[in-house]
């Protein structure tokens, strides 16, 4: 059997030189490194939910802007709507509960019937979405309409719309005016 010896080398003063780590070197380097990790995980968390309430947001934001730019072009009514199912092939819309699961974009076209253009579904579940009329969280919309002026229709909507969308108890708002525009508010709790 074949065994390997090792030289122990030694310095200009007489002493032996050693290699590798102690033990306590090798302490010190886990309890810092466990400093950083217990530092940065909850940093993470907080960013990943804060990315997801903003990266909602900003989907149902273009949504909304699509369907203003498409009334006021084409002279028809256009709706955001919340979907009833999660799937793409679904195009039906759906209840004020179902804004987490996504949304429609539709156009009312000459003979009354409504046309999807934009049909996008959500799969992150633990973001939350409601739609609601004025700041009145309990009063929520299934769908939100535009004149072809690019008003909102006022007899479905009320005069202003809030879309509030929380991940964790990170929330983004937007808020909508009669006349159409998106204003958006500064995150919250995040």
């Amino acid at each position: 059997m074949y065994r390997r010896h090792h030289r122990a080398t030694t310095t200009s003063m007489g002493f032996k030189r050693q290699y590798g780590f102690g033990l306590i070197e090798l302490l010190v380097t886990l309890a810092v490194i466990t400093m950083i990790i217990s530092i940065g995980v909850p940093s993470f968390e907080s960013f990943t939910k804060k990315s997801r309430a903003v990266s909602r947001v900003d989907d149902i934001n273009s949504a909304m802007r699509l369907a203003r730019q498409v009334a006021i072009e084409h002279n028809f009514k256009a709706q955001i709507c919340a979907k009833s199912g999660s799937d793409l092939s679904n195009q039906t819309c759906g209840s004020t509960s179902d804004w987490d699961k996504g949304l429609l974009v539709r156009v009312n076209s000459s003979d009354g019937s409504w046309q999807v253009i934009q049909n996008k579904s959500f799969a992150d579940s633990t973001t939350s979405t409601s739609v609601y009329k004025d700041s009145t969280p309990t009063d929520k919309l299934s769908a939100v309409e535009f004149q072809p002026t690019g008003n909102l229709n006022t007899n479905t909507t009320g005069p202003k719309i809030t879309i509030n969308v929380t991940s964790g108890n990170c929330a983004a708002i937007t808020k909508i005016s009669i006349t159409g525009r998106l204003r958006g508010e500064p995150l919250s709790n995040c």
